[in-house]
């Protein structure tokens, strides 16, 4: 595990496979980081430049909110790619659900967000 700096964290290149941030989630995580409480690390993917966020969007969140500048990140090699691809497999194994309505994050959603990668790779 690694401590990562929050502004070195990519959150705008897609990864997030929910539908969005429930504020209400972040506001409890940033009142239990700020009375000290330790969350698991989040999951990033170092591409040798970037660090993409593949799991622990609401914990970044909260992290900011609570006025951290660090956040403790599990750093794993790989692309963007593989962060959506890791997040899509997260979001569906644990953490809150996703949504079942909107562009992303739905189980319609993750076929859309797999042809996408497709595409790129292909390009």
């Amino acid at each position: 595990m690694h401590v990562l700096t929050l502004d070195f964290i990519r959150l705008d290149g897609g990864t997030q496979t929910r539908v969005g941030i429930e504020q209400a989630i972040v506001a409890d995580y940033a009142e239990q980081m700020a009375a000290g409480a330790v969350f698991p690390p989040v999951i990033v993917f170092h591409d040798g430049t970037d660090h993409w966020l593949a799991d622990g969007f609401h914990r970044v969140e909260a992290a900011k909110q609570a006025g951290c500048a660090e956040i403790a990140a599990d750093i794993r090699d790989g692309s963007k790619r593989d962060a959506v691809l890791f997040s899509v497999s997260a979001n569906a194994a644990h953490g809150l659900r996703r949504a079942h309505s909107g562009p992303r994050g739905t189980e319609a959603g993750v076929p859309g967000i797999l042809r996408s990668l497709r595409r790129v790779e292909l390009a």
